[in-house]
Parts: C-alpha cells; sequence; structure tokens
C-alpha cells in the first residue's frame, strides 16, 4: 500500500464501532433519565440531601 491512500473501514471495523458505541449511548441515556428524575422522586418521598446520597 502506497503512503497516499488512506485506508477505507471495512464490514468489521463498523461492527466493532457500533458495538462499542451502543453500550455508551445507553449509559449516557440512564444518565440523562436519573438526573431528571431525582428532583421528582425526591419531592414525592421527601427525602433529605443526606438520604439521597
Amino acid at each position: 500500500m502506497q503512503t497516499d491512500q488512506l485506508a477505507k473501514a471495512g464490514t468489521k471495523e463498523w461492527i466493532a464501532l457500533a458495538v462499542l458505541a451502543l453500550p455508551t449511548l445507553l449509559v449516557s441515556m440512564d444518565a440523562t433519565v436519573i438526573y431528571l428524575a431525582v428532583p421528582s422522586i425526591s419531592a414525592a418521598l421527601k427525602a433529605t440531601t443526606g438520604r439521597l446520597s
């Protein structure tokens, strides 16, 4: 392969990217849901700051 040619990603590389990106997406979505739900949950349970941690 010459140095002026760029190697293109094949099917295996795209599958590996999807396998790595999917868990990252799920964790970030979970963190967002928890961040948005904590105020409602703490208000419903009348929890103090010490009990939330």
